[in-house]
C-alpha cells in the first residue's frame, strides 16, 4: 500500500435491517481523492440471497444513515446534497422504496444531522442537531461578535466551540406535513434519542450545562408534556427503551471523578424511582466500544446485546437483565464488530479485522455469512499484510502487542522498526484493518504496535494504571508504566524478531501517541 491508495480506500456503514428482516440497507463510504472529500452511497440488498444489491441513491454526495418506517415501504437518510448550492449542511430526506417516486425533503440544517430514527407508528421521524446561537448570523467570521464563555466544557475534539450550539432533539412528519419542532430548546446538550414503544415521546442523554460538567441524565422527552428525569448522578448515555416499555438499557458510569475507567451496561426502570442496575459487571472491560460506541439493542424483554472491548477485539454479546447468567457470546472472534442491526433472528453487522476493511455479514439461523465483497479489488490491489500477536512482560504485567512485516521481506537480513502508540490513552489497537499500518509496512518497515497499561480492552485496573494521585487513588501518572510497557514490548520484538534492526528503530503516535513519542 502506498499513499496514493487511500484514494481506492471503501468500507461499509450504517446496515439497518427492514421490519421483517428481508432487505438490509447500508452505505458504502469511499474516498474521492480528486475533490479531496468522502462520498457516500446507499445499497439495499435482500438477505437471503437472490438478485444483485441495488443503488437508491446516487453516490455523488455524501449519504448514509438509512432508517426503514415500521412498514418497509419508506428508507430515510441524511445527506449533504444541497451543502454546495444553497449552504444547507445536512438534509433528512424519505424515499419510496417499494415504489417509484423521487426522495422527498424532510427537514434540513446547517449542522449535521444524526440519530435518525422512525416513530412505532410510523408518523414522525426523529433526529438530533446542534443549534446555533446567532453569532452565526453572519457568514464572515470577523464580523461575528465574541462570545462569553461561562462554563470550563466549552468545546469538543472535531466540533469546535459548542458552547453556543447545543444539541437539540428534533421530530418531523413523516408525509411533510407541517413544520419541524424542537422538543428541547435552551442550552442543555441532548443526544441519542430513542422511541417509546407508543410512540408518545423519546428517551434521550441529556447533558446538562451546569456541574458536574461530565455527567449526563437520562431522560424521557415526551411530544407533548414536561420533560422527566429517569436516571441521574453519572454518565448516562445511548438509552434504548425495552419492547415492553418497562425498562431502558444504556451505557454509562456513576463516577465522574474517575477517569479513565470500563464503561458497563446498565437497566433502569422507565416509570418508577428504582435504581440503575449494572448487569454487565460480570465481564470487567469497557462496554462503550472504540470507535464506534454503539446503543445496546434489546434481543427480547429480558435480554441485551451490546458490544465490548477485549484485547484488541470487538466483540457483540448478550446480556440477561436479572444477572441470571454471565455474558454470551452473539458475535466472537479476532476481529472488530463495528456496527449492527437486528430484527426478530437476525442480525447484521459490519466486521474488519487486520487485512479486510468493513465489510457487512449477517448471522441468523442459517450460521453467520459475509454479504459484500466491496473491499476485494483494494485488498488485491494492495495485498494487506496479515499482523502477529505477541505478548511482552512489564512489572509482571502482560502486554499485548502486533507485529507486521513488508512483504517479501528477506529474514536473514535486518529492517528498520516503526513503533506506533494510539491516542486516547483510553483506547485500543487491534483486529481492525489500518491503512497506517499498511502503508509502513509496505515502505520496508517493520511494524509494532500495542495496548500498555492506560489502554482500554481490559480490566479496571489496567485502565487506571496511568491516572495520577488524586483523591487517595492509586496511579503514576502519564509517562511511567505506560513507558515502561512500550519499551517492554520493544525489547521482546527485538528479542523474538531477529529480522529487527535495533539501530534503526522509529516512533510515532498521534495525540496521548504523540505526548508519550515526545516523552520517550
Amino acid at each position: 500500500m502506498i499513499p496514493s491508495d487511500i484514494n481506492h480506500l471503501v468500507w461499509v456503514t450504517d446496515p439497518a435491517l427492514d421490519p421483517d428482516a428481508t432487505r438490509v440497507a447500508y452505505a458504502v463510504s469511499r474516498v474521492d481523492g480528486e475533490a479531496n472529500r468522502y462520498r457516500s452511497r446507499i445499497w439495499v440488498r435482500r438477505v437471503e440471497g437472490g438478485g444483485n444489491p441495488a443503488p437508491v441513491t446516487s453516490g455523488e454526495w455524501d449519504d448514509r444513515l438509512p432508517a426503514w418506517s415500521p412498514d418497509g415501504s419508506l428508507l430515510a437518510f441524511v445527506t449533504n446534497r444541497r451543502r454546495e448550492h444553497e449552504g444547507i449542511s445536512s438534509s433528512l430526506y424519505v424515499l419510496h422504496v417499494s415504489g417509484p417516486g423521487e426522495a422527498s425533503l424532510v427537514a434540513d440544517h446547517p449542522e449535521a444531522i444524526t440519530d435518525v430514527c422512525f416513530s412505532p407508528d410510523g408518523r414522525w421521524l426523529s433526529y438530533a442537531v446542534r443549534v446555533r446561537s446567532d453569532h452565526y448570523d453572519a457568514d464572515e467570521v470577523a464580523r461575528r461578535p465574541p462570545r462569553r464563555i461561562t462554563r470550563p466544557f466549552y468545546r469538543l475534539n472535531g466540533a469546535g466551540v459548542v458552547a453556543d450550539r447545543p444539541r437539540h432533539l428534533h421530530v418531523a412528519a413523516v408525509d411533510g406535513s407541517g413544520t419541524r419542532r424542537d422538543l428541547t430548546p435552551g442550552d442543555d446538550d441532548w443526544a441519542t434519542p430513542r422511541w417509546l414503544p407508543d410512540s408518545s415521546g423519546l428517551v434521550a442523554s441529556r447533558a446538562a450545562q451546569r456541574p458536574p460538567w461530565m455527567g449526563s441524565d437520562l431522560a424521557v422527552v415526551p411530544l407533548d408534556g414536561d420533560v422527566r428525569t429517569i436516571a441521574e448522578g453519572g454518565s448516562f448515555r445511548s438509552p434504548a427503551p425495552s419492547p415492553d416499555g418497562r425498562r431502558v438499557a444504556f451505557l454509562g458510569v456513576e463516577d465522574l471523578e474517575t477517569y479513565p475507567q470500563n464503561t458497563h451496561v446498565g437497566v433502569v426502570e422507565l416509570d418508577d424511582t428504582s435504581p440503575v442496575r449494572w448487569i454487565s459487571h460480570a465481564l470487567d472491560r469497557s462496554w462503550e466500544a472504540f470507535p464506534e460506541a454503539r446503543t445496546p439493542t434489546w434481543l427480547d424483554d429480558a435480554t441485551v446485546a451490546a458490544s465490548v472491548q477485549d484485547r484488541g477485539r470487538v466483540n457483540l454479546l448478550a446480556l440477561d437483565v436479572d444477572g441470571s447468567n454471565g455474558p454470551a457470546p452473539i458475535v466472537g472472534g479476532d476481529r472488530t464488530v463495528a456496527m449492527w442491526d437486528r430484527r426478530g433472528e437476525t442480525i447484521v453487522f459490519t466486521s474488519t479485522d487486520g487485512v479486510t476493511p468493513a465489510e457487512l455479514h449477517v448471522l441468523d439461523g442459517d450460521g453467520e455469512r459475509r454479504l459484500t465483497r466491496i473491499t476485494a479489488d483494494l485488498c488485491a490491489r494492495v495485498s494487506p499484510r496479515p499482523m502477529e500477536h505477541f505478548t511482552a512482560s512489564s512489572e509482571g504485567a502482560e502486554v499485548d502487542a502486533w507485529i507486521v512485516t513488508p512483504p517479501d521481506m528477506d529474514p536473514d537480513l535486518t529492517h528498520p522498526v516503526l513503533l506506533n502508540i494510539h491516542g486516547g490513552p483510553f483506547t485500543q489497537y487491534g483486529h481492525t484493518f489500518f491503512d497506517e499500518f499498511q502503508m509502513q509496512a509496505a515502505a520496508g518497515f517493520v511494524v509494532v504496535f500495542a495496548n500498555p497499561r492506560g489502554s482500554s480492552g481490559r480490566d479496571a485496573a489496567w485502565g487506571s494504571a496511568i491516572r495520577g494521585r488524586r483523591h487517595g487513588q492509586p496511579g503514576r501518572g502519564w509517562g511511567d508504566v505506560d513507558y515502561a510497557d512500550i519499551m517492554a514490548v520493544m525489547d521482546t520484538a527485538l528479542e523474538r524478531f531477529p529480522f529487527i534492526d535495533p539501530e534503526r528503530c522509529g516512533v510515532l503516535g498521534g495525540s496521548y501517541g504523540g505526548y508519550m513519542t515526545s516523552w520517550i
